[in-house]
């Protein structure tokens, strides 16, 4: 008898693993944004709130951050993209593109030239949620409608309806700034129009796009600038020309003086030094002196003499500024000071300052006015983005407001920052998405305990918390 019992059993185990994969019981997570994921026996899909598939449950993850249009799923280790439609544009390669940050309403994208894709590149249109692969080597991102294509080592470009319109006779080439373009043929440098047509009937050994209503060009070893008319306004006296907007940085020797775009000199040179910013479409650069930094604005005004002696650019808007006692100021782009402390200033971001008590102290948040709001109390703080910020204690991260309290415990082991209402975390290996609720929207089915703070020698978070409530009130009733 048990010898039928132990042949029934392992013939009824042989076809419990055969079953088909629709009898394996399917997991939901939340919506979001109408959508939610699906998981099937390990892999996850995506369907809308009706129940209508958008995506086959044949994926590892699939991810809700979308960065110019593109959003990342994985699949047996190789990347693809969806677009914000939800449809897979990218299908998932061993080799991965590279993607450009939007422009115009268009993101390009591209791949290394050993890649084995179909295509090299293409781009993306935001609007509609249409990709455009093209037959090139190369693409640049849009620039007054019109990209920069290469095949067999020359330059040509493309429009928004992916039309050649220039064809490929350069061979290099800047993005148009003012309806110009700098390229390069056998002869030398020229400038072109958007019709392909050379201008000025000139060539140069040596030159820069177009910014501000000018362009610097070299004759010899000297530079000058000309206007959209191809006229000489600055002549040629500098050993080097650096664009900032609609102001010129200049070289003579070793010093650093300024020209508006007439041509016209606001400071002679005296600079050591000029510092860019890493923003993108910085407000400001910093100029050196002595070893001091001091400030100048996209109009070519001096609003902080240099007799700084650090200077840090925190934001597009704000830097921050220590004098030789150690005392941080934040400047905004006017050269207001709008308050000095004794602490390092990191970022501003939703009208709060992030503070610490040196590098790599704990960190807090101060207001536009200097006030504390939230104590140097944590390991490591974000700027807050949606209303919230992402904070480390100790080993673990969680997600505090406005106003300190902590709204997403402190049990991941990463964490990012909110956008579009989502977060990356991870949990061990594993990588999940959560809402602003802290609800899981991906990766794990549940969350861990709040571990609290994995260092015995630091309180618990309640306790942290607890102390940091005190400590608010005590501040409130006696700033000082």
């Amino acid at each position: 008898m048990r010898r039928w019992q132990s042949l029934f059993l392992a013939v009824a185990l042989f076809c419990l693993a055969f079953l088909p994969p629709a009898c394996a019981e399917e997991y939901r997570w939340p919506s979001y944004k109408g959508v939610y994921q699906f998981s099937e026996n390990g892999k996850v899909g995506l369907k809308d709130d009706a129940g209508n598939i958008l995506l086959e449950c044949e994926f590892d993850s699939i991810s809700y951050f979308f960065q110019d249009g593109f959003a990342i799923v994985k699949k047996d280790g190789r990347t693809g993209y969806i677009n914000q439609q939800w449809q897979l544009v990218i299908p998932p390669h061993q080799d991965e593109p590279v993607i450009d940050y939007a422009n115009e309403g268009i993101t390009t994208f591209r791949y290394n030239e050993f890649s084995q894709a179909d295509y090299l590149c293409g781009f993306l249109d935001l609007a509609t949620g249409e990709i455009v692969f093209l037959p090139y080597d190369k693409i640049r991102y849009c620039e007054e409608g019109l990209m920069m294509v290469s095949k067999n080592g020359l330059v040509g470009f493309v429009d928004k309806s992916s039309d050649l319109v220039i064809d490929f006779r350069w061979l290099s080439s800047t993005g148009f700034s003012q309806g110009i373009s700098l390229v390069e043929d056998e002869e030398g440098l020229l400038f072109i129009d958007k019709n392909g047509n050379p201008l000025f009937d000139k060539r140069w050994d040596k030159a820069m796009p177009f910014s501000g209503g000018c362009a610097p060009v070299c004759s010899g070893d000297l530079w000058g600038l000309i206007d959209t008319s191809g006229n000489l306004i600055a002549d040629y006296l500098w050993d080097e020309i650096y664009s900032f907007d609609s102001v010129y940085f200049v070289r003579k020797g070793e010093r650093w003086g300024l020209l508006d775009s007439s041509g016209s000199v606001l400071f002679e040179p005296q600079w050591d030094e000029i510092v860019p910013s890493w923003e993108d479409k910085p407000e400001y650069l910093f100029v050196v002196e002595n070893g001091l930094y001091g400030i100048v604005n996209r109009e070519g005004r001096l609003i902080k003499e240099p007799c700084w002696k650090t200077a840090c650019s925190i934001s597009g808007e704000y830097a921050a500024l220590c004098d030789e006692n150690g005392l941080y100021s934040l400047v905004d782009s006017s050269g207001n000071i709008l308050f000095s402390t004794d602490k390092h200033i990191h970022g501003v971001s939703e009208n709060l300052v992030t503070v610490g008590n040196g590098w790599g102290g704990k960190c807090g948040f101060l207001d536009m006015q200097g006030n504390t709001v939230i104590p140097c109390i944590y390991t490591y703080a974000d700027g807050f983005h949606e209303g919230l910020c992402a904070v480390q204690q100790g080993d673990k991260w969680g997600y505090i407001n406005t106003t300190g309290e902590v709204v997403i415990p402190f049990c991941f082991d990463t964490a990012s920052e909110f956008a579009d209402g989502v977060a990356w975390v991870s949990i061990g290996e594993t990588q999940c998405s959560i809402g602003k609720d802290g609800q899981l929207l991906s990766g794990l089915t549940t969350l861990p305990e709040a571990s609290g703070i994995p260092d015995a020698s630091a309180p618990p978070i309640q306790d942290l918390q607890n102390g940091y409530d005190s400590l608010k009130e005590q501040l409130q009733s006696d700033p000082s």
